[in-house]
């Protein structure tokens, strides 16, 4: 499930003006919770013109509706007012995509029955929540400062996967060193074409060194390496044959091998890959903004999704009781700011068994990151769907997701 959820603030919310919104919805094919119980009423009264769905809302107040949209019937929209000059809508569906179009689509409703443009109503409440109060409040109580990570391209994360992934290749004078015909084991999950350009990002940036290699065809031993090309091609030029076997170099297989560079180790040494790859994965699965500041103390970064925050700590091996004690211990300076806040703690080495224990969330299988980071987040939307639920529907227990149908 995946919700989204806008707050309108305006003087005043009328019968008159929620009247039109519903009877231009239900004009546009909307099917609503207010009409089906306007119409069953109709069929139990005598009929009067001044009972019209507007003049049947009478006060504004109190005022709840759940819509299905049309084109989308496993979409439900929820209007209602939160306060008197505050109107929530409320759009719940199976995936982003669903959500944001009919969003999109009833707001369009929303700004004809008001006669106005929506952004006039937005100001007052855009920050409540949002990413400015968040780099404002957050930032600092964390003590983090925005970077700019590694210059390797846009954030995909396959860079960092690379980067990872090569750190435990076997060492060529004393660097981890991969083959080229290895990348698509380095990045399983990917394309050969996506591992071989997250590859030439790394050289890019310096992280990784290119070498040309001939290599022994009969027992696979290394015969000659070389930055430049053109030396290799000189030496596969001439006469020299292979130790080995015999061959001549020109008949030896040729080819190019990946060294982490020592501007690596700086790198790895406060876990920046890897607080890289979650920045990667958060800001794909719709985090509205992430700082990631490694190595500077007990938290690496934070990001906002959904009006929650995320607190997190990435560290390569096994993190300790102690690393999720401190992470809760930041978590609750941002919690008295009056913020949601989630701990994750992100590691490439299976964690102890009673840190999952702790209240800290734990992902320790870098392959599965997205799975991992979407776990959580759904635990986010669920937590806040129930904080935005209309209060009409808390006594009857009707959660957000009871609304959707059924695959």
């Amino acid at each position: 499930m995946y919700v989204e959820s806008v707050d309108f603030k305006r003087q005043a919310w009328d019968a008159k003006i929620l009247g039109d919104l519903l009877t231009r919805l239900i004009a546009n094919g909307y099917q609503g919770l207010l009409a089906e119980i306007h119409q069953a009423a109709g069929r139990f009264s005598r009929p009067r013109p001044d009972r019209s769905l507007p003049n049947s809302l009478g006060q504004a107040d109190g005022f709840t509706d759940v819509l299905i949209p049309p084109a989308q019937p496993h979409t439900r929209v929820i209007f209602f007012l939160a306060q008197p000059d505050l109107l929530r809508m409320i759009v719940a569906g199976r995936n982003q995509t669903e959500v944001r179009r009919v969003a999109t689509a009833t707001k369009m409703h929303l700004e004809a029955a008001v006669g106005g443009h929506l952004s006039e109503l937005l100001p007052a409440v855009a920050d409540r929540e949002g990413p400015d109060r968040f780099r404002r409040e957050v930032v600092p109580a964390l003590h983090l400062t925005a970077s700019g990570g590694l210059v390797v391209g846009l954030r995909d994360g396959a860079p960092m996967q690379v980067m990872l992934a090569l750190r435990r290749q076997p060492a060529f004078r004393g660097r981890p060193t991969a083959l080229g015909s290895q990348l698509t084991t380095l990045l399983p999950d990917k394309p050969t074409e996506q591992a071989r350009e997250a590859m030439e990002r790394l050289v890019s940036s310096g992280i990784v060194e290119r070498w040309h290699v001939v290599i022994c065809r009969t027992g696979g031993q290394w015969l000659a390496v070389a930055q430049g090309l053109d030396e290799i091609k000189s030496l596969i030029g001439s006469n020299v044959a292979c130790p080995h076997c015999g061959v001549r170099m020109g008949e030896e297989i040729q080819e190019v091998a990946y060294r982490l560079t020592e501007a690596a180790d700086a790198q790895f040494a406060d876990n920046r890959p890897l607080c890289e790859l979650l920045d990667a994965a958060l800001r794909r699965a719709g985090a509205e903004a992430v700082v990631i500041d490694p190595g500077r103390g007990a938290v690496d970064g934070a990001a906002l999704y959904h009006g929650t925050v995320l607190v997190f700590r990435a560290r390569s091996g096994a993190p300790s009781a102690e690393e999720a004690a401190q992470l809760l211990e930041q978590s609750r300076h941002v919690e008295q700011q009056g913020w949601r806040v989630v701990s994750m703690l992100v590691c490439d080495q299976p964690a102890p068994a009673d840190l999952r224990q702790s209240g800290v969330f734990v992902v320790d299988n870098i392959s599965r990151l997205d799975a991992a980071v979407e776990e959580i987040l759904s635990k986010v939307r669920e937590q806040q769907t129930s904080a935005l639920l209309p209060p009409v529907l808390r006594p009857l227990a009707i959660s957000v997701a009871d609304l959707l149908p059924p695959e």
